[in-house]
């Protein structure tokens, strides 16, 4: 899969992938897009693992700032450099926010990590107004923008509104491995 060739034609994508593919998946995505200033919006996981994955695999995050919305559902978060603390993942208005501050910015892409995670926190239908919200916002301001959606659930209301939403889906729910790469 080739992100940027996805991009070039698009503002706003959804990228399904199967949950035990998620770290593989999402630290291609990154190695593709480093280099361009990127605004990564964390749900499941905190800043600081994210930044270690990331280092680990040998991905520079020097012009990526991260929104995370998990670490002070844990506990009271030590400040990281660019990090930008929510208090949860229901805080909706808070995340919008500081998307939206980043796409002010001229940011080239904002992933959000995961569609998935939020019907946990809040209701089916603020996410929904959400996320048209940001997708629209994104496109007014030429930001690309990523949603992540792990793992497959053909009843999922909140991916069935996304796909209204995107400009493309990319399903790599039925594909084997190797087409990830």
């Amino acid at each position: 899969m080739d992100i940027l060739n996805q991009f070039q034609n698009n503002n706003v994508l959804l990228l399904l992938m199967p949950s035990v593919d998620y770290i593989s998946i999402s630290t291609n995505v990154m190695r593709s897009l480093s280099g361009n200033k990127i605004g990564y919006v964390t749900l499941n996981k905190t800043c600081e693992s994210l930044q270690e994955t990331f280092a680990k695999k040998r991905i520079k995050c020097n012009n990526t700032i991260f929104i995370d919305a998990i670490s002070q559902t844990i506990k009271q978060p030590v400040k990281v450099d660019h990090c930008h603390f929510v208090k949860s993942p229901g805080q909706l208005r808070s995340i919008a926010s500081a998307m939206i501050k980043l796409m002010n910015h001229n940011f080239d892409y904002l992933i959000f990590d995961s569609l998935t995670n939020l019907s946990v926190y809040k209701r089916k239908d603020a996410i929904a107004k959400f996320i048209t919200i940001i997708a629209n916002k994104a496109k007014a301001s030429n930001t690309k923008l990523l949603f992540y959606g792990v793992g497959k659930r053909e009843d999922d209301i909140i991916l069935k509104h996304t796909c209204t939403v995107v400009d493309e889906v990319i399903d790599l729910t039925t594909r084997s491995p190797l087409a990830y790469e």
